[in-house]
């Protein structure tokens, strides 16, 4: 999982960082003004524009770019076993790491914050993209359904702990093989409010969450498959993407499976990052 480089500053090993002062151009040791902080690396982020342009420059290699992407495919979380010798060696090189040990390399958060702004062609398929796009409201729903309480007012931690969790769900739920055959959620559940709650979803009454949600909790008929993609939109292997209607028709709704996926080669449990101030607090809920 993904790892907040300012969050665990003081768990980080001297060598790492120094690696990242290196890397990011900036003083890391015994700061205590955590939001200066904050504002200095989101800048130093933003102003190293897209970030395969970045690491292709760093490594000069116009391939550098793939080994950062393999990292955002393992939901930011490799450990060294899965790399390559010239990825390991690109990966070291790259200010958006974090290297809380030597075996295992992690995408600082504080980079995936800004990616979905940088990047000049990042796949919407990502699950931490898709995230970042939804209303408050739609974020609200999904956690509310998989028993996730936010705490946070903060936007950027609300997205940090909702693809947490989700990512530690992929691992826990998610099969190796998919077979996804419908391309369209209306395929799978028809407009039928008698039948299925989220016909409200296609009316723009409930959110798309608590639609589903509510037809998980209602719906004892539900067919196999139904329940199968029901368990996939649920834990974020599959998302929907809202087509713009033509003039005259209703909107349709496209089905995607999300690009992360958890690496098997090491039987190792993904490394969930939740701050001791954080996970104490979760089982607050702001709604």
């Amino acid at each position: 999982m993904a790892y907040s480089l300012l969050e665990n500053l003081h768990n980080l090993p001297g060598k790492e960082i120094d690696r990242l002062q290196k890397r990011l151009g900036i003083i890391l040791r015994n700061s205590s003004e955590t939001e200066r902080l904050r504002t200095s690396v989101y800048g130093i982020f933003t102003r190293m524009g897209d970030p395969v342009l970045h690491h292709e420059k760093l490594n000069k290699s116009t391939r550098a770019g793939e080994s950062l992407f393999r990292l955002m495919d393992a939901f930011g979380s490799m450990h060294i076993s899965h790399l390559e010798s010239d990825e390991l060696a690109e990966l070291k090189l790259s200010p958006y790491t974090v290297w809380p040990d030597e075996n295992n390399c992690m995408l600082s958060e504080e980079a995936m914050d800004v990616f979905t702004h940088s990047f000049e062609s990042l796949p919407s398929e990502y699950l931490f993209k898709h995230i970042r796009g939804l209303s408050v409201r739609e974020k609200k729903s999904w956690a509310r359904w998989i028993k996730l309480n936010f705490v946070s007012t903060n936007e950027r931690m609300r997205n940090r702990v909702l693809y947490r969790k989700l990512a530690k769900l992929c691992y826990e739920k998610c099969s190796d093989s998919l077979d996804i055959q419908s391309l369209y959620l209306e395929d799978v559940f028809p407009d039928d409010p008698g039948r299925f709650s989220v016909a409200w979803f296609y009316r723009d009454v409930l959110s798309l969450y608590d639609s589903l949600h509510k037809m998980e909790s209602e719906n004892t008929d539900l067919d196999s498959n139904q329940k199968k993609y029901l368990n996939l939109l649920k834990i974020g292997k599959l998302l929907v993407v809202r087509e713009k209607a033509e003039f005259g028709s209703p909107s349709k709704h496209r089905l995607i499976l999300s690009r992360e996926s958890h690496l098997k080669r090491v039987k190792q449990e993904p490394i969930i990052d939740e701050p001791e101030n954080m996970s104490s607090t979760l089982e607050s809920s702001l709604f």
